[in-house]
C-alpha cells in the first residue's frame, strides 16, 4: 500500500506499466466498467477473492488473477516475493 492506495484500477494498462506496478507490489487490475464508474477520490474496495470492485457506482466483475500474481502482491513486490521462495527451498 503506497500513501493509501492498495491497487490501481483503469480501463487498461501498457505492460510496463502493469508489470512495474506488479514488481513494486501494487495490485493494477484493467477494469473498464469500473474505471469509468469511479469518480476521482473516490474510496474503492477491491475484493480479490471474489474478484469484484466495489465503488458507489456500482459492483464489477475482473477476470480471476493468478496465484503467483498474488503472492507478489502479497510479498510487497517481486524481490520480497523471490527471497521468500528462495527461503523456503
Amino acid at each position: 500500500v503506497y500513501n493509501g492506495v492498495g491497487a490501481v484500477v483503469a480501463a487498461s494498462f501498457s505492460r510496463i506499466f502493469y508489470r512495474n506496478a506488479l514488481n513494486n507490489g501494487l495490485l493494477a487490475i484493467a477494469c473498464p466498467a469500473a474505471a469509468e464508474a469511479i469518480q476521482p477520490g473516490e474510496m474503492v474496495t477491491v475484493d480479490t477473492e471474489r474478484h469484484v470492485i466495489r465503488c458507489a457506482g456500482g459492483e464489477f466483475v475482473f477476470p480471476p488473477l493468478s496465484a503467483s500474481v498474488m503472492g507478489i502482491v502479497q510479498a510487497g513486490g517481486l524481490v520480497a516475493y523471490v527471497k521468500r521462495k528462495l527461503a523456503a527451498a
